[in-house]
C-alpha cells in the first residue's frame, strides 16, 4: 500500500515538474522505469545475503527446536502457519518424531475437521458450538481452546504453541 502512495505521490511530482514539450505519458514512464530500476537494484546489491533458497535453515531449525524439546508421546497444540507447516514438513516428508501428534487450531472449528477426529485416538475434540472461530482471541476461539484442553488434560500430554494464547492487558 505504502509503496503505491510513494509511487503515485512520485508520479505527480515529477508530472508537474516536466517542461511543457516533455509529454505526461514520457513522466509516467520515467517514473515507471525508475522504480522498477530501483527495486532492480536493491535486489542485485542484496540477494547474496538474503538467498536462503538452497540452505533452508531457517524454517528447519525452527521446526526442529519446537519438535527436539517435547517429551515421546505428546500432543502439540499450533495456531500459526510457521509452526504449523515446519514441524507438518518434518513430520510427513523427513519422518522427524512421528510420535509427536500436532493439531491446528485454526482447522479445528470447520465442521470438515470432524472427519479427521479418527486420525487421532486418544484425543477427545469439543463438539463444535455456534459462534465457535479461528480468530485468536475472539470468545469463539477462546471456548474451543478452553473446552479441548478441559477434555483431554488428564489423558494427553499437550504442549501449546505461545503464538495461539492472546493475553488482554487492562
Amino acid at each position: 500500500m505504502f509503496l503505491g502512495i510513494g509511487l503515485a505521490r512520485m508520479q505527480g511530482n515529477v508530472i508537474r515538474g516536466l517542461p511543457s514539450f516533455i509529454p505526461t505519458s514520457m513522466g509516467r514512464f520515467l517514473v515507471i522505469g525508475s522504480s522498477v530500476a530501483l527495486v532492480g537494484l536493491q535486489i542485485s546489491t542484496h540477494f547474496r545475503q538474503s538467498n536462503h533458497s538452497k540452505s533452508g535453515v531457517v524454517m528447519s531449525s525452527y521446526g526442529n527446536a519446537l519438535l527436539d524439546t517435547l517429551p515421546p508421546h505428546s500432543v502439540l497444540l499450533s495456531y500459526t502457519d510457521i509452526n504449523w507447516n515446519s514441524v507438518r514438513y518434518l513430520q510427513e516428508c523427513e519422518h522427524k518424531r512421528p510420535d509427536v501428534t500436532h493439531l491446528n487450531f485454526q482447522l479445528m472449528p470447520y465442521s470438515w475437521f470432524s472427519r479427521q477426529h479418527d486420525l487421532y485416538p486418544g484425543i477427545t475434540f469439543p463438539q463444535l458450538i455456534q459462534g465457535v472461530s479461528t480468530e485468536r482471541g475472539s470468545k469463539g476461539f477462546e471456548q474451543l481452546m478452553r473446552r479441548f484442553v478441559m477434555q483431554n488434560m488428564y489423558a494427553i500430554n499437550m504442549y501449546l504453541d505461545l503464538h495461539a494464547v492472546v493475553c488482554h492487558m487492562t
